[in-house]
């Protein structure tokens, strides 16, 4: 129901606001970077979690297992991207001199924000706008893997004031993940809504 959507986009806005005023104090708590990046993120996933209780929508963890190796697929130009980026980066990641413990933080933070944002933005949001559209028809799927990706990238602009980050560079990164939003929202919809 239309009251079910506006429930849910008003938990996962009231997670991201939290997140917003208190992620960044958080962060602050700690002297190291990574360890304050980490445990922002840790914020945010913990928020995310209570969103999907509150809302009782904690069966998003499940899924049908048959669906997954299409997921795999989908989602094989990602990494091949990501590999991609990660050579071109690799002299730069080269120099860098940081610990063993804030290479797992940074690796735990990584993971964190995907967790986060999956279960905000594909377990709560979109798999509220697959059952409000329903999913008989192609449209249906894509209009909801496409107000799902718009939702994403648009609540990317809120980088330009929490992230102190120049607008333009916002507007830039909302679109980005608008797109990537979509992607993702098209991999979890074929891997049987597997988070």
């Amino acid at each position: 129901t239309k009251k079910d959507v506006l429930i849910t986009i008003a938990a996962v806005s009231v997670c991201l606001l939290l997140y917003l005023v208190f992620g960044r104090f958080i962060k602050n708590l700690f002297q190291n970077d990574f360890a304050g990046y980490f445990a922002g993120q840790l914020f945010l996933a913990v928020l995310a979690l209570g969103a999907a209780v509150f809302l009782k929508k904690t069966d998003l963890f499940k899924s049908e297992g048959r669906y997954l190796s299409k997921g795999w697929l989908s989602a094989g130009l990602l990494f091949v991207l990501l590999l991609l980026q990660l050579l071109l980066g690799l002299p730069e990641i080269i120099k860098a001199t940081i610990t063993g413990t804030e290479l797992i933080l940074f690796l735990g933070q990584m993971f964190l924000v995907g967790f986060g944002e999956e279960v905000l933005f594909r377990g709560l949001i979109q798999r509220t706008l697959h059952r409000y559209f329903g999913e008989t028809s192609v449209k249906q799927v894509l209009t909801a893997v496409f107000l799902s990706g718009a939702v994403f990238g648009g609540v990317h602009l809120l980088n330009g004031v929490g992230a102190k980050i120049p607008l333009a560079s916002a507007v830039i990164q909302a679109v980005v993940n608008i797109f990537s939003g979509m992607y993702f929202g098209a991999i979890y919809y074929r891997t049987g809504k597997n988070i």
